[in-house]
């Protein structure tokens, strides 16, 4: 490890020509020397924003504006302690807020407008500090190529070679079966970008500042090549700290417990007469199966084909006589149907409302097996198999749904409410949630329980009217 991290030098660096491509040796000493040859970085705060394009957490999947993220993160990376504070703006107007924070205690995430979590407090897993320096790093260029940085200068694992543009050298940083390539521009010596090998993704490094006596990009461009999923970063300041803020790293009063590591095994538990939750002790996810004489509905895709699995497999165990037949979606966002393959090979119809069907069908990932899906679309209002669909204009999703389940008052919905798990009440309603608490009083839908497909599945019309109440002037 090096004894300090880099800045980088607001003075030039030695001319080098394309013509005169330097060896290993020579090239790599240059860029050490030219970051090296800077101040001491122990400890610095960031702030920065960031807008990413995700066509399937978008309200239409073709335009693939998804949401906003506003960043505030300070990192003690001597004694490997962060804090940070996140506000993401998504579609429907929900904000996500939340602070996380680590010490010699452990890291810690905490829900700052109590949407989410509420109360309650997450203890984050122990590579908390590794993955968020490594985030946070990654978007400072004098601290994205310290794993350059650290190597000899004779190193087998690298290789100089000339950029594809004229006055630009790479440097491809090879570990294991991995590698990093880092192209510089030659005069001076400046980081463009970054391509790594594990995730196929590219970041782009430009509109270098000169700002508190550091040189920084200001303007990143990061993409995954492999997905299509891209994101745009402004850097606002960079700059060194003596002390992380104190009441950045500490709990404020009021907020707990503190929630441990819980069992990710599914288990079906009936709710109702002929409805069974399907969920695991972390509530991530939450489905519902509906059984009668002739067969089984599932309601909610899992995010992916390995939990499906999981899905179907529980429910054929619990009523192996009885066939599924159909798997209901409420909008077509990515963590909504994105295990959809599985129930598509088991030749499981998909109900859904006409435009998530018509995105599902061009969802890239499904498209190898696109043949196999089959569709029955819902109407609004539509009774089927004693489950009412009801079909909402709303501001999160172009296509978005619930099921109403009349017999036994419970209704089934995505990304309309969220509660969060404690049932306290949050100091921010997102306007789809509004809209659609006033369409259900409005339609005078009798409430026992409204199961969310994220985390809280057991709300009650109270609940949910108090969140009302408590945000509405």
């Amino acid at each position: 490890m090096l004894k300090t991290l880099f800045a980088c030098l607001l003075i030039g660096t030695t001319p080098m020509s394309q013509a005169a491509m330097p060896d290993n040796t020579d090239f790599l000493k240059a860029v050490k020397e030219h970051y090296q040859a800077s101040i001491d970085f122990k400890k610095y705060a960031i702030h920065y924003s960031f807008e990413f394009e995700r066509a399937y957490q978008a309200y239409n999947y073709l335009e693939p504006h998804a949401g906003h993220t506003a960043m505030y993160a300070e990192v003690d990376l001597g004694r490997k302690l962060y804090a940070d504070h996140s506000i993401t703006s998504w579609p429907g107007g929900f904000v996500f807020d939340f602070k996380e924070f680590q010490t010699d205690a452990g890291a810690f995430q905490y829900d700052v407008n109590g949407l989410i979590d509420g109360k309650r407090v997450r203890r984050l897993g122990p590579n908390a500090y590794t993955n968020t320096a490594a985030y946070h790093g990654g978007k400072v260029d004098f601290l994205a190529i310290l794993p350059l940085l650290e190597t000899t200068l004779a190193s087998p694992n690298i290789k100089v070679t000339a950029g594809t543009m004229q006055g630009h050298t790479d440097i491809v940083h090879t570990q294991g079966e991995n590698s990093t390539t880092y192209t510089f521009t030659n005069t001076p010596i400046q980081l463009v970008s970054i391509h790594r090998s594990t995730d196929n993704t590219k970041i782009n490094y430009g509109q270098y500042v000169n700002r508190g006596n550091l040189r920084y990009a200001s303007l990143i461009n990061q993409e995954n090549l492999t997905t299509g999923v891209k994101g745009v970063f402004h850097i606002a300041q960079v700059r060194r700290i003596t002390n992380l803020t104190p009441e950045a790293i500490v709990l404020p009063k009021g907020y707990g417990p503190v929630v441990e590591k819980t069992d990710r095994t599914l288990k079906i538990t009936n709710i109702a007469d002929g409805l069974h939750l399907i969920t695991d002790d972390s509530a991530s996810r939450n489905m519902l199966a509906k059984t009668s004489t002739d067969g089984i509905m599932v309601f909610g895709a899992p995010i992916d084909d390995e939990l499906s699995e999981e899905t179907i497999a529980l429910i054929r165990a619990e009523f192996p006589s009885l066939p599924i037949k159909s798997v209901y979606i409420t909008h077509p966002h990515s963590d909504h149907i994105g295990g959809l393959t599985a129930y598509a090979k088991h030749g499981i119809t998909i109900l859904a409302d006409t435009y998530s069907i018509e995105a599902i069908k061009a969802y890239p990932r499904f498209q190898k097996d696109i043949g196999r899906f089959k569709f029955q679309p819902i109407t609004h209002k539509e009774l089927l198999g004693g489950v009412e669909f009801h079909i909402l204009e709303n501001s999160h999703a172009k296509g978005q749904s619930f099921a109403y389940f009349p017999e036994v008052g419970v209704l089934y919905e995505g990304d309309f409410l969220e509660i969060p798990y404690d049932n306290s009440t949050a100091n921010h309603m997102p306007v789809v949630s509004k809209n659609f608490i006033e369409y259900v009083n409005a339609e005078k839908l009798n409430i026992n329980r409204i199961v969310g497909h994220h985390r809280n599945n057991n709300i009650s019309a109270e609940t949910m009217n108090e969140l009302y109440r408590a945000n509405t002037d």
